[in-house]
């Protein structure tokens, strides 16, 4: 007996695609393919912004901290213009790159000072930076210096000193206006600032008042 196989034009036309659905169901898969890639880039990107932005938020909770803790603190208040080589008072508008706080811990001998260190030298390791360094007397530890801002763009003053009615002139400063500009990357791997890295620019701006001077 002899069995008979059916190869009829039918049969074969319904088990295959034509080229046709075949590069239509191609192009839906790749454009699904390139959408849910981007959708997944564009999570990455937004995730990396608000990281950034959560680390900028902290440098600029830390930077204030600082401030807060030694300006409440403080005796007498300066504002003026140095650095490592020393202090120098302003006259008339009080406003300057450096603030000098003295009497910290009670001692006429101890003082704090933060300064706006502005150097272009690439060697130097406080470029760009807000620095703190201090003398707390005889038998403490002396000039320790500790970068409390990086990164800094001012192009004017960065400390101004008022007094109770929030006057720049005053001879006796019971308040310090701080003004900070400062930049950061777009990509947190990047170890430092070049003139082709993406970068965001952020400004803080606050005033502190002593709460022991009188």
């Amino acid at each position: 007996m002899k069995l008979k196989l059916d190869h009829s034009v039918e049969c074969r036309g319904e088990t295959a695609f034509t080229l046709a659905e075949a590069l239509v169901a191609l192009t839906i898969v790749i454009l699904s393919s390139m959408a849910l890639l981007l959708f997944n880039l564009y999570g990455i990107a937004e995730a990396t912004k608000q990281t950034l932005v959560a680390n900028a938020n902290d440098s600029a909770r830390e930077t204030i901290g600082h401030l807060m803790q030694d300006v409440r603190s403080a005796q007498t208040l300066q504002v003026g213009n140095g650095g490592l080589s020393g202090f120098t008072n302003v006259s008339g508008t009080n406003q300057g790159n450096s603030l000098y706080i003295s009497n910290y811990v009670n001692s006429s001998a101890s003082w704090i000072m933060y300064f706006y260190n502005q150097s272009s030298n690439a060697t130097v390791k406080y470029n760009n930076c807000l620095v703190r360094t201090n003398y707390y007397g005889s038998g403490y530890s002396t000039n320790t210096l500790t970068v409390v801002a990086k990164n800094i763009t001012n192009d004017s003053y960065i400390f101004q000193g008022e007094d109770y009615t929030g006057s720049d002139t005053a001879s006796t400063i019971y308040e310090i206006e701080v003004y900070l500009s400062y930049i950061k990357t777009n990509y947190s791997s990047m170890a430092a600032l070049s003139s082709t890295a993406p970068t965001s620019f952020y400004t803080i701006r606050t005033r502190i008042a002593s709460r022991i001077l009188q």
